[in-house]
């Protein structure tokens, strides 16, 4: 068996901040599908395995009702992860193709009656390539969606390492920055007013350039026009931090990404990015009406049988096993503490804030949590 290699950084910032990870299975998306608030934050929607092989269904939860609905039974998109409009009258996903040795997209956008219309078909690197992770974003910017895909092997010689495309609804056109792969903050790379979007560079493509006289990070703000801005970081290791999961989400135009034991804060404005330690292992989100809600770090022991082979006969010794668990808490505490969610953490956590902000989905695995900043379990639902 071939040693597993260890992903450089930005793999670990992708995978866990996108959201739900999931194996690899016929050229599918690694990372998961991810969901979408509506502007009214009275629901959202969401990608979930159809009953033919290889196909997935359009969702759309109702909050308020506590109703789910089919949009599209059997969607034509290859990709998991969904867009919405700003104004919450197209679900965009995206169909993946080949012609030959080059890739090819286009993107579909359903309506609410589950009807499609597609863009044209673009050049989209190599076929294969994109087994990592491969997002579409919409935001505070009606005609722009950004496409953005990444590989697991960067060395791989037939394989695009890094892509990214900004598509002009009006005008039909796909714009392509090469070694380049969005970061979702909160679901989203795209800042909340519509500047521009955040993003990693290919490392390789940085270690020969110099800025102001010395080697820079790979961490980069993108505008409209394609300029990208270089964030000034201190050399924190995330490459060599084991990350189970990550809350991330916007904070005006700063970034922040929360780990168990540090929180990083990215200010694209000022265009650095500084590390907070925390002073105990949690990730965060704050509401509006100051309560906090944590996920805690913890460690749970089991014993378990030391041999469990068929045919095993007579006492088999038992070892000891740790977990390691998380569990849901609000700060300060409440008369009542809703019951804490415990789940062993085997794939990251994504933290998806409502537009208006008083409800917060978490995306663990493939269940989905909504809570509202009173500690209110609202939904609880699986994929």
């Amino acid at each position: 068996m071939k040693p597993r290699r260890a992903h450089p950084w930005w793999v670990v910032w992708v995978g866990v901040v996108c959201g739900l990870y999931a194996a690899p299975s016929g050229g599918q998306d690694v990372w998961q599908a991810n969901l979408v608030w509506l502007p009214d934050a009275s629901g959202f929607v969401f990608s979930k395995p159809a009953p033919a092989p290889g196909r997935f269904s359009i969702m759309q939860y109702d909050v308020s009702k506590r109703a789910l609905r089919v949009v599209v039974l059997e969607a034509e998109a290859t990709s998991q992860w969904l867009a919405l409009s700003p104004d919450g009258t197209q679900i965009a996903a995206l169909r993946l193709g080949a012609k030959g040795k080059e890739g090819s997209l286009e993107l579909l956008f359903y309506d609410w009656t589950g009807q499609a219309r597609r863009s044209a078909a673009f050049p989209w690197g190599t076929p294969g390539s994109f087994d990592l992770f491969l997002g579409l974003f919409w935001g505070a910017v009606p005609e722009k969606l950004i496409v953005s895909g990444a590989s697991a092997d960067l060395d791989h010689p037939t394989k695009t390492p890094m892509l990214t495309g900004i598509y002009n609804l009006p005008a039909n056109t796909l714009t392509l920055v090469g070694h380049v792969v969005a970061l979702p903050i909160g679901g989203t790379p795209m800042r909340p007013d519509g500047h521009g979007f955040l993003a990693t560079r290919d490392r390789r493509e940085l270690r020969a350039t110099h800025w102001l006289g010395r080697l820079v990070r790979p961490l980069v703000f993108i505008d409209w026009d394609g300029w990208q801005y270089l964030i000034e970081t201190t050399d924190f290791p995330l490459g060599a931090v084991g990350v189970n999961y990550v809350m991330a989400y916007w904070d005006g135009p700063v970034a922040v990404a929360s780990w168990p034991n540090t929180t990083l804060r990215i200010d694209t404005d000022a265009r650095r990015g500084a590390l907070i330690t925390n002073t105990t292992p949690h990730v965060s989100y704050t509401f509006p009406n100051g309560r906090t809600l944590r996920l805690l770090e913890e460690q749970a022991k089991r014993l378990k049988p030391a041999d469990t082979r068929r045919g095993t006969e007579g006492n088999v010794p038992l070892v000891e096993e740790v977990t390691d668990i998380f569990r849901l808490e609000l700060h300060p505490p409440l008369a009542h503490q809703p019951p804490g969610l415990i789940k062993t953490v085997q794939r990251g956590c994504g933290l998806y804030p409502a537009p208006n902000q008083h409800l917060v989905a978490l995306g663990c695995g493939a269940q989905m949590l909504v809570i509202d900043e009173a500690g209110t379990l609202v939904a609880h639902l699986s994929r």
